[in-house]
């Protein structure tokens, strides 16, 4: 009993966290027949680069994906790069790629008028 309530739990809240993803920033998968990135550096309107994650799927490839759910409403450029580590022999990273974005501002509906009782 405790199992099924546990797995309907994951399931349920595993849907809603897929259902209510927000927007991410992702490249085309590098082909698994090149040198795959481990990470990805991001500079956003010109700051300080901070570094992404790489995203593997399935099929081993890998990819950039960044979540820009977090970040408040405006314009963004954002420069980025692929980086490889080789330990000792250090990094490697490709040119930055540009892209720019608009995060629109999330406007509330206005407040109810004509309030009262109606008797349906």
């Amino acid at each position: 009993m405790v199992r099924t309530l546990i797995a309907f739990m994951v399931i349920v809240f595993g849907t809603v966290s897929i259902v209510c993803a927000a927007p991410f920033l992702v490249c085309d998968p590098y082909p698994t027949t090149v040198t795959q990135p481990d990470w990805f550096n991001l500079k956003i309107n010109g700051a300080n680069p901070i570094q992404s994650p790489d995203q593997t799927l399935p099929d081993g490839s890998k990819r950039l994906h960044y979540d820009v759910g977090p970040m408040s409403p405006g314009n963004y450029r954002f420069e980025v790069s692929a980086v490889k580590d080789y330990g000792v022999e250090g990094t490697a990273e490709s040119a930055a790629t540009p892209f720019d974005y608009e995060k629109p501002v999330v406007a509330a509906p206005g407040k109810p008028v004509g309030i009262g009782l109606s008797p349906n």
